[in-house]
């Protein structure tokens, strides 16, 4: 989970932070996880951007830099494209997140992870 989502200041932040996330409840955790793409937020579609020469690259748009766009891949690198090399931008209304996590991983780890989310229903203080 930790190559995407980031709780306690541990993780990446390309998916969403998991800190507080137990107060969503039971349901709403098994929906994100076990159907990521039944209500994805528009900040977390992932684009398919076509360039002039045929190739194409796929990841989160996390705006612009000077004549760049940037996109982050999968691992969390920010990859920056001059604008000028795109030919089109295609955003998904699918998540990132793989479907049918619940049968991806052992039945007993899958309930130690519904587990921990849940006992995340408070955000940590800020210092």
């Amino acid at each position: 989970c930790a190559i995407c989502h980031q709780i306690g200041g541990q993780g990446a932040v390309i998916g969403p932070q998991l800190d507080g996330v137990g107060a969503r409840g039971l349901d709403r955790i098994l929906e994100d996880v076990i159907d990521p793409n039944r209500n994805v937020d528009p900040m977390f579609r992932y684009s398919n951007v076509t360039l002039k020469d045929g190739d194409t690259l796929s990841g989160l748009a996390r705006g612009e830099a000077g004549q760049n766009l940037i996109l982050i891949d999968l691992t969390g690198k920010e990859n920056p494209i001059p604008k000028s090399d795109i030919d089109t931008i295609e955003v998904s209304k699918l998540s990132l997140m793989p479907t049918g996590f619940g049968e991806i991983i052992p039945q007993e780890d899958f309930n130690n992870l519904l587990s921990f989310l849940l006992s995340q229903s408070t955000p940590p203080k800020k210092p």
